[in-house]
């Protein structure tokens, strides 16, 4: 069965800033405050999310804690490929996590943006319980706008109506 689902599932990252100051005896202090977190957009199929062991495979590649961090997963959802958007999941600074699971891992890719929100390479990592391996960043020759990107963050300053007449008079310069 092809892969026809995205799974959405998005994290809280907490770091423990007590644990700095901590020598490695007795209690490690208590100071958690949280960071963030990402957006994982996992492909699926029908058969794979009525998988327990799927799930599993997943959150023990994503979910890991320590003293010092931990992240979680906060919320899931599915969503049939033809209807997923990626910027209806996430604000247009933001880079999501493209991922698939084989052989109980993650396999990852990450687009790399600049602080124009452009394009300009693409993280690849695998990821399990044991956290990050293999990574790798391809720089791309040249920036790639996302015009979904600047739509949103025009929105945010309220001139998104304003888009397709700025869009021209930047095009015709």
């Amino acid at each position: 069965m092809s892969n026809s689902i995205i799974v959405v599932i998005s994290t809280q990252f907490r770091e423990n800033y007590g644990a700095h100051d901590w020598d490695g005896t007795g209690y490690c202090p208590q100071h958690w405050k949280s960071k963030g977190g990402d957006t994982y957009f996992i492909n699926a199929s029908a058969n794979d999310i009525a998988s327990t062991q799927w799930w599993v495979d997943v959150k023990h590649s994503i979910e890991h804690s320590s003293a010092y961090s931990a992240e979680y997963i906060i919320s899931e959802s599915v969503v049939d490929l033809i209807d997923f958007r990626e910027e209806d999941h996430i604000e247009f600074w933001e880079s999501a996590i493209y991922a698939s699971v084989d052989f109980g891992q993650l396999y990852c890719e990450q687009k790399a943006l600049n602080f124009e929100n452009e394009v300009v390479g693409i993280r690849r990592w695998e990821q399990d319980s044991m956290g990050k391996d293999a990574c790798s960043l391809t720089n791309l020759d040249e920036a790639v706008r996302e015009e979904w990107r600047v739509k949103k963050e025009m929105g945010m300053h309220g001139i998104d109506e304003q888009f397709d007449e700025l869009e021209a008079l930047m095009g015709g310069a």
